[in-house]
């Protein structure tokens, strides 16, 4: 799934969820928001709809990962009921950077 938010005729945030092929979860990626509008709840809208996504088809956990430093969305995340899983994973585009695996039982 895939949705964004839009003000006016601009998209000013996007966001993407899907289910591996075995995973027992959907996983939340491409989280974005345009600096212009953090801050005004679009993450959370966002955040809601692959919650809702993943409600209505029986999913009963969202994963996400979010890299070191990435302090503003591990916040939003938080805040949204995302909590650390204690699992972390190397960013596959760059090895160096670690990730933090949040879940959010839906």
């Amino acid at each position: 799934m895939a949705a964004v938010a839009v003000l006016g005729e601009r998209v000013v945030g996007a966001v993407g969820g899907y289910t591996p092929n075995g995973a027992d979860a959907v996983t939340l990626v491409a989280m974005w928001a345009h600096p212009q509008v953090r801050g005004l709840g679009v993450g959370d809208a966002l955040i809601s709809e692959v919650l809702a996504w993943a409600r209505e088809n029986r999913w009963s956990r969202v994963d996400l990962r979010v890299a070191d430093g990435n302090a503003a969305a591990r916040r939003l995340f938080v805040r949204n009921g995302f909590v650390p899983t204690g699992h972390r994973e190397p960013l596959e585009s760059d090895p160096s950077i670690g990730t933090e695996i949040l879940s959010h039982t839906v």
